[in-house]
């Protein structure tokens, strides 16, 4: 409405009751789109790519452990092992509690010829995760791992007595690579092969389980615990 000529007034503005109010889009920080695009660049098999591509996340944001999680599993992917255990082994430090990074160690040490090691970090990522398919996954690698560890635990030529209620008799194996193995009885060399099972990792690092060794067609299961460099039980 008009006002007198001289005059003058304020116009305050209102909320509308039912009138939202619209969110300022939010932006994306630099370190999550270098993430975005090395997750591109992985899901295309360019490994190198990507793992530049994180480490620009990296140097965007350092406190973020997806980023070092991320390069870890694109680093071993282009062929780098002791990179890839690098940034598992900070992915660790920055979060001891996440299945993922311990999982990330677990596959850099094993690629890393380091069995042993890579079922100790299984361990403790089976212990950390939550959802059923991450644990299977897990179980399957480290039962791979264990018995890779045992495997190489037991190579080379074993000395000792059998039971009583066996014979008493002395004998001596040989556990070669790829199941293949040698049996030293009453001074006669048999040749045959074995299988790990169930093998287990205990605290400090021993192992024990099964073998089952075949010797001219016939099956003799056997229980081993591994106490140190020279002692088989």
């Amino acid at each position: 409405r008009a006002t007198p000529r001289g005059r003058t007034f304020t116009c305050r503005s209102r909320r509308h009751p039912h009138r939202r109010q619209l969110a300022a889009p939010k932006m994306e920080s630099a370190g999550e789109a270098h993430k975005a695009r090395g997750n591109e660049l992985l899901k295309a098999g360019s490994f190198a790519e990507a793992a530049e591509a994180y480490g620009e996340a990296i140097k965007a944001d350092a406190s973020v452990v997806a980023y070092w999680s991320n390069r870890s599993h694109a680093v071993l992917r282009s062929g780098d092992a002791p990179g890839a255990l690098s940034d598992a082994d900070e992915a660790v430090r920055l979060k001891p509690d996440w299945a993922k990074a311990h999982w990330r160690r677990a596959q850099a040490l094993k690629e890393l010829g380091r069995p042993l090691d890579a079922a100790k970090a299984c361990d403790t990522s089976l212990a950390l995760a939550t959802a059923d398919a991450e644990k299977k996954e897990i179980r399957k690698l480290r039962e791979v791992m264990t018995s890779a560890a045992a495997a190489v635990a037991l190579s080379g030529w074993w000395h000792g007595q059998v039971s009583k209620e066996l014979g008493g008799f002395m004998q001596e194996f040989c556990f070669l690579a790829d199941g293949e193995l040698r049996c030293c009885v009453y001074g006669q060399e048999l040749t045959g092969t074995y299988d790990l099972r169930d093998v287990e990792v205990l605290l400090g690092g021993e192992l024990k389980g099964g073998a089952d060794v075949r010797l001219s067609g016939e099956r003799v299961p056997y229980l081993f615990r591994q106490k140190g460099d020279d002692i088989l039980d």
